[in-house]
């Protein structure tokens, strides 16, 4: 069968068609139905000879692009047409797409996916915010401080009133940053009791007192260390094994640990009452720290097995004035009572020193003798006092 295309009927006004002859007969097709096959929007298709004859009309651009590709590559960008050509026997098939096109469609998909785009972007930056906002928080930091060890065991030193030796002190935390900066107990610990952490603090801290102190409580150049305890230590009595633990490695008597509980830790009294208790048959000496800043003061001292009552530095402070201060005396006229032990807080003048030496109180702490320090200041301290009583 022989193939003719653009054959130009003998009839006016035709366009030009595809002739299929077989012997005499001769077939008349429009070519546009060869062409006609599921395209996208916008591309053009050509079918015809390798030697550049085609079926149809292409229009004007596409027109131009077919007459010049025949040398060049199957696939290119000419006269702003994107083209590619594929050639099978005695014919060669070629689909464009104008550069105009190509970019409305670009921008046409841009614009359906912007919208997108930004949620997701929005997403993205969402949990990266957030995700930086919690690493950076106050409570990861001090989650990573306590992973890190990072909090640390000042001492002040407490004092026999009756004849000015440094008999002990009080363990007091704080947090030594990265950076070198030392934080205050007030500017972490409510976070970290409000979050739970506190309970990992106060046992790095009895790891530490009992690591540092060791000797000197076993050698009896101190006679105890005292501990502070937060609501939740008091409340669940978790500290108990580990104070256990860390002091026997460190061969230190349970009786030169002193615990010290405050009003505000006594969150609920039949808890803190078994917590004290086991404390107390371990042979620790329980203190009550603030005594009279609260509103269950009495009831504490009731209902809650106590060795020792701490005279708030409030009521120190009250003595500087030089008239007697009837809540302080009311205070040592309970713990005499009691038969509790005293130790009074925040004394800074030799005026409070020896209103409360003469009122019996025997033990003190405060500016007047010496600030919460570093481990090594504070062993200097405590030989610099056993020199002066030798002396």
């Amino acid at each position: 069968m022989g193939v003719s295309i653009n054959v130009q009927p003998f009839v006016a006004s035709a366009k030009p068609m595809l002739a299929l002859r077989d012997a005499a007969f001769n077939l008349l097709i429009d070519p546009e139905h060869f062409l006609e096959t599921s395209l996208a929007p916008g591309v053009s298709l050509a079918l015809g000879t390798p030697a550049g004859h085609w079926l149809g009309t292409p229009a004007a651009g596409f027109a131009q692009v077919l007459s010049r590709i025949h040398s060049e590559p199957h696939t290119a960008l000419r006269d702003g047409y994107l083209y590619t050509r594929v050639n099978h026997g005695n014919w060669q098939t070629v689909a464009a797409v104008s550069r105009e096109e190509l970019v409305r469609d670009l921008w046409r998909e841009l614009l359906m996916l912007t919208p997108l785009g930004l949620l997701l972007s929005g997403l993205w930056c969402w949990v990266v915010a957030r995700r930086v906002r919690a690493y950076l928080s106050p409570l990861a930091v001090l989650t990573r401080a306590v992973a890190s060890g990072e909090f640390t065991a000042f001492y002040q030193p407490i004092l026999d009133l009756r004849d000015g030796r440094c008999i002990g002190a009080e363990a007091l935390v704080r947090w030594r940053r990265a950076d070198g900066s030392v934080a205050m107990p007030d500017s972490f610990l409510p976070l970290a009791e409000s979050s739970g952490v506190v309970e990992a603090i106060t046992a790095q801290v009895i790891s530490m007192v009992c690591r540092e102190l060791g000797n000197s409580l076993a050698s009896g150049a101190l006679q105890h260390v005292s501990i502070n305890l937060s609501a939740l230590d008091v409340a669940s009595g978790n500290f108990l094994p580990h104070l256990a633990e860390a002091r026997q490695q460190a061969c230190i008597a349970a009786g030169c640990i002193w615990l010290e509980v405050t009003e505000s830790s006594l969150l609920s009294i039949d808890a803190a009452h078994r917590t004290l208790a086991q404390s107390r048959e371990a042979g620790h000496p329980i203190a009550l720290d603030d005594f009279g800043t609260g509103y269950s003061s009495l009831q504490y001292l009731r209902r809650l097995p106590l060795d020792l009552l701490k005279i708030d530095r409030s009521f120190v402070q009250s003595l500087s004035a030089g008239a007697p201060c009837p809540v302080t005396d009311h205070t040592i006229a309970m713990a005499r009572q009691l038969d509790l032990l005293m130790v009074a807080e925040g004394i800074e003048t030799d005026e409070q020193l020896q209103y409360l030496r003469q009122r019996g109180v025997q033990y003190g702490q405060g500016w007047l003798f010496g600030r919460a320090m570093p481990l090594n200041e504070f062993l200097a301290y405590v030989a610099g006092q056993a020199w002066l009583a030798a002396s």
